[in-house]
């Protein structure tokens, strides 16, 4: 509404898009209310179903379905509101991101968290903070609509719905609060003690010193690849390459463009790496192209959890003069580190049933960065000696049956 009234001379272009119409009407539905009461709806085109659209003096308003990405085309909008938009996939938001730079145009995302996990929430969190996309996040909890809710937080409605949920669940689907699942591997990351503002070039040749590689290759899954720094006790992951259906040939020629390569001097790589198929070896593809040295070692997946939790429980002891440092031992580039920073919130246990046992290992996806990531702390700094971190208690539930065989 306020955009619309804004710079009346100038014709605007505005966007609604939602997973499917239903989710963009409601939206549309108080936008063309109000600037109806106001009298500035000249044509208005309201089918019952599929997209809506109406014109007044100076901009047209239409609904949009992002049901298939290709059809968000067309003439570029002025303003985007992305309704539910943690029910529609990160490349929606990113194609819409892209057609409103010709007009260097307004984007808003709106909608709950849904489960806290996933590119939406990821994306709150990193706006809550100065970054490169110039995005600003902030909450309304459901109790702020003080017209449906009138008693605010104490509403007696609100009290009920706080009762009847779980106390993370109503915190997320009411407070607006994103809380992780208990099924979290690493909940103790945080993200602000953990991350911090970009690291400059400059950083990298004067503070900074020689650069190491954490990889975990992949193709169908994702291949990643880390640059490392090391200060003392605390860990720097500078920045990120994050591939699927890459080969390592192609990772090595995207890491020479990047800024840090000159200053790398090593590495670690998953023990897999020195598989031979048909071809060369990982280990052999980055010392023939990349002139690396990679080492490698075997690391179950316990230790690797329980090393990469040390960092992250425990305070930092670098001695390091770089402002914004929160005391952690281990930190990562808010801005070049996307996918690894999402990993905290995405690799999880299976969720806990009766018919269950509870010493199964993690769901084996969304974990490749910090796998990369704990083979590189137990090359470095060597396996954890105590296991008095916060592991779950591998033990099962119930007795195992005895197999009876014929």
């Amino acid at each position: 509404m306020l955009y619309i009234l804004d710079n009346p001379e100038r014709d605007k272009l505005i966007w609604i898009v939602g997973g499917v119409y239903e989710l963009a009407k409601p939206e549309f539905n108080y936008a063309f209310e109000e600037l109806s009461k106001l009298g500035l709806v000249e044509k208005s085109y309201l089918p019952r179903l599929g997209g809506r659209e109406c014109q007044g003096p100076n901009y047209r308003m239409i609904t949009k379905s992002s049901d298939d990405v290709l059809r968000l085309a067309a003439e570029a909008p002025d303003y985007v509101l992305m309704t539910e938009a943690a029910q529609q996939p990160l490349q929606v938001y990113l194609r819409l991101r892209g057609r409103i730079a010709e007009k260097r145009g307004y984007m808003v995302l709106s909608g709950t968290f849904e489960g806290s996990l996933g590119w939406y929430p990821d994306y709150w969190r990193k706006w809550q903070h100065a970054n490169g996309d110039g995005g600003i996040s902030f909450s309304m909890p459901t109790w702020d609509n003080t017209i449906i809710f009138p008693g605010g937080r104490q509403d007696p409605e609100i009290v009920k719905l706080e009762e009847a949920y779980p106390p993370a669940l109503f915190q997320e689907r009411f407070g607006a609060v994103p809380c992780p699942p208990s099924t979290l591997v690493f909940p103790e990351f945080d993200w602000d003690k953990h991350t911090i503002v970009g690291l400059t070039p400059d950083d990298w040749g004067d503070f900074w010193g020689s650069v190491e590689l954490a990889i975990d290759p992949g193709y169908y899954a994702p291949y990643a690849v880390l640059a490392v720094q090391r200060i003392g006790d605390a860990v720097f992951v500078l920045d990120e390459i994050y591939r699927t259906n890459t080969l390592g040939e192609d990772m090595i020629r995207i890491a020479k463009d990047r800024p840090w390569w000159p200053f790398v001097k090593g590495g670690v790589i998953d023990i897999g790496a020195r598989k031979h198929d048909s071809n060369q070896s990982q280990i052999e593809v980055w010392e023939e192209l990349g002139g690396l040295a990679l080492r490698s070692q075997f690391v179950h997946i316990t230790d690797g959890i329980t090393r990469y939790k040390s960092f992250l429980q425990s305070p930092g002891f670098a001695d390091v003069t770089r402002t914004g440092l929160k005391g952690a031992r281990i930190y990562f580039d808010r801005d070049n580190c996307p996918h690894s920073i999402a990993e905290h919130g995405k690799y999880k246990y299976r969720d806990v049933r009766d018919d269950r046992p509870v010493n199964e290992e993690p769901i084996d996806r969304d974990n490749h960065a910090v796998k990369a990531l704990w083979y590189y702390l137990v090359d470095v700094f060597g396996y954890v000696p105590s296991l008095s971190l916060n592991l779950p208690q591998y033990a099962p539930r119930y007795p195992r049956r005895r197999r009876m065989y014929a």
